[in-house]
């Protein structure tokens, strides 16, 4: 059974970076999102979201699509600045490893052919997650490009399983993230995380129904392995593990930075 429709995986794309020679090197993945309460003449304005620590020292970035009618991708260099003046927005809160950069005008004109999340109606907030049945154990899935492993003819990326691990409001209050059980590998920063529906559930419980966002992969928990010389009983190297424990900043950070900038008129 299908749980993932084929205009979610479009609103996935990975992220390179060019170094001297134009070559590029897929580093991360990013997603879309947009809102029909923010719209741009008779379009809906779409915004890019990854982590912050993606584009440090970056003034571009290269994204994957293709033009509408086309089947060949192409690879799309996008500015981050406007002379010194940064495109993207962050949170008030500098802990939350978030940016979200509006799209530039061909996009707006759907030259490309790409989808976007809908920032309101296919996402959950924590407390709208909850309420839906969301809890310890909830199935997730993680869309991205781990390791750079992108597909030379196409932007598809590549689904991990996994499940929440932890969810606990004070934790978000805190530390601005949840934990899931997932494998989360250099390249997934700025995975979205999805919800998966489920068809059983526990009598006095709620089920989730359909796939939303659910937030943002900035990181995986590491632990340390000592190696320590048995004849000088001193520790000779400590090698970081990844711990299979990874860091969702929440979709209520996305809405704070887009709602921020672009309030909606009541």
């Amino acid at each position: 059974m299908a749980v993932i429709k084929e205009d979610l995986l479009k609103s996935v794309s990975p992220i390179g970076i060019k170094d001297n020679t134009n070559k590029i090197c897929w580093c991360a993945t990013c997603f879309f999102v947009a809102s029909e309460n923010i719209k741009i003449d008779i379009y809906n304005l779409p915004f890019l979201v990854t982590n912050r620590h993606v584009i440090k020292n970056q003034r571009t970035i290269v994204i994957r699509t293709k033009s509408k009618g086309k089947t060949d991708y192409s690879d799309c260099e996008i500015s981050l600045y406007d002379g010194d003046k940064p495109l993207y927005f962050v949170h008030d809160c500098s802990d939350v490893d978030l940016v979200v950069l509006p799209l530039p005008i061909e996009f707006l004109k759907i030259e490309y052919d790409f989808s976007c999340y809908d920032i309101d109606s296919f996402s959950l907030s924590t407390e709208e997650l909850l309420q839906q049945g969301g809890s310890i154990g909830t199935f997730i899935s993680m869309l991205g490009y781990p390791l750079g492993l992108v597909n030379n003819e196409s932007q598809t990326p590549i689904c991990r399983l996994g499940c929440i691990a932890r969810i606990d409001k004070t934790e978000i209050q805190k530390d601005h993230c949840y934990i899931i059980d997932i494998q989360n590998f250099p390249g997934n920063s700025g995975s979205p995380v999805l919800v998966r529906p489920e068809l059983s559930y526990l009598v006095g419980t709620k089920n989730i129904m359909q796939t939303n966002l659910i937030g943002v992969v900035y990181g995986y928990i590491p632990y340390s392995v000592q190696l320590l010389n048995l004849q000088s009983n001193q520790v000779e190297e400590i090698r970081s593990e990844n711990s299979g424990l990874a860091k969702v900043i929440p979709v209520e950070y996305i809405r704070d930075i887009i709602y921020s900038h672009y309030p909606i008129k009541k």
